[in-house]
């Protein structure tokens, strides 16, 4: 795929293989949620449809093709806030934060990390994540922790 970048292994052959049988793996990946997406809209299943989505962002977050993440993640975040699902909408949230700062649209980025911490707080039963400060999430995401 043109979407990922070159990488350079220094001459460790064991590792260039290790790369492309993961690479192939998640195009496999892909496929599969591709279909799922599309019976899922068959049998108009609204859950389904959403965590295929979720699914699919994933896998083009992993080969680096940030538009087609943020695409799918996006379906996600608007499935999610139609079946009132809170914890899918803050990963919908915190995916599209990490996917529009790997392509540079800071702003994009800042709004929907703020969307996060608010549905974060709104979902008691959320654990952890309910304690991230607004200092520490700006923290992640100019990548100085985690």
């Amino acid at each position: 795929m043109s979407c990922i970048a070159p990488v350079d292994f220094c001459g460790h052959e064991s590792v260039r293989s290790l790369f492309v049988k993961l690479l192939s793996v998640v195009i496999v990946w892909v496929c599969l949620c591709r279909q799922t997406l599309h019976l899922s809209r068959q049998l108009a299943d609204r859950v389904l449809e959403a965590q295929a989505c979720y699914s699919l962002g994933n896998a083009y977050t992993l080969l680096g093709d940030y538009v087609h993440a943020i695409e799918y993640h996006a379906l996600h975040l608007k499935f999610a806030r139609d079946l009132n699902d809170g914890i899918g909408e803050s990963r919908a949230c915190w995916s599209l934060t990490n996917a529009h700062r790997a392509v540079g649209n800071c702003e994009q980025a800042a709004s929907y990390m703020l969307q996060y911490h608010d549905i974060c707080h709104q979902v008691t039963s959320f654990g952890l994540l309910n304690c991230l400060s607004p200092f520490c999430l700006l923290l992640i995401f100019y990548g100085l922790i985690f």
